[in-house]
């Protein structure tokens, strides 16, 4: 998926509206941009953010998420890392190096790890 379709279907599954329909009418890549969209819960115009580039966005849009879906997050997380823990089982206390690879993963990661976890991700 591009920057922009991740940027997208994150907004959409966090609540925002009519962003399709607004990709109709405006060149994006010219713009990188995404003006006009609205919340469920507000009707003020804001600029959608940059989740696949801001991890202050994607660590709202990972609040969404229910408990199971955050394990399920968790795990996608460390396939995005590369963050195999031995033998397959998270075992943080013998295996620092996943651990670290997870927690400073970038918003790109954290993204594609989110979009996975709801079955949005396309190849």
């Amino acid at each position: 998926m591009s920057p922009e379709e991740q940027r997208i279907a994150i907004a959409e599954a966090c609540g925002w509206q009519d962003l399709r329909e607004e990709m109709a009418y405006v060149d994006w890549v010219a713009s990188r941009e995404l003006w006009g969209c609205r919340r469920e819960d507000d009707d003020m115009r804001k600029e959608v953010p940059d989740y696949p580039n801001d991890l202050n966005a994607m660590h709202e849009a990972v609040e969404k998420l229910t408990t199971r879906q955050k394990l399920a997050y968790a795990e996608h997380l460390m396939d995005a890392c590369r963050a195999y823990p031995v033998g397959g089982v998270p075992d943080w206390n013998h295996d620092r190096k996943g651990l670290t690879a997870v927690s400073q993963a970038t918003a790109a990661q954290r993204a594609e790890a989110f979009l996975r976890t709801l079955n949005l991700w396309e190849d």
